[in-house]
């Protein structure tokens, strides 16, 4: 499942799942706003988990990738973005993610990468 930073959401053709669909734009949306993030982009890559030991497949969006480019990380070192990240989705964390990619980006590394 992708969120891209239009919002337009598209999933991995076999496991096109509404639940999971729900739970990426409340992700999203809670990220921009907490965040005043300018892009968020979230990729679900649970369905490559599937049938891992300890998989429960009545969880969605557990293994995500999230790209965001936001100026609150202005003068924010890495680690610290990680930890702030971490913090915002921690109610998330206990209740269904269980790993995180994380590249979060200032709009200006932002532009610095595309090149």
């Amino acid at each position: 499942m992708t969120l891209s930073s239009a919002n337009n959401p598209t999933s991995h053709p076999q496991k096109a799942n509404p639940q999971a669909t729900a739970v990426l734009n409340a992700l999203s949306e809670k990220l921009k706003q907490t965040l005043a993030a300018q892009q968020v982009e979230i990729i679900d890559n649970s369905w490559q988990h599937a049938g891992h030991v300890g998989a429960d497949p009545d969880r969605v969006a557990t293994h995500l990738a999230i790209q965001i480019v936001s100026d609150s990380f202005e003068a924010m070192p890495l680690i610290d973005r990680h930890r702030r990240l971490h913090e915002v989705l921690a109610p998330e964390m206990s209740a269904h993610i269980h790993a995180l990619e994380l590249r979060l980006f200032t709009p200006a590394e932002w532009e610095k990468s595309k090149k």
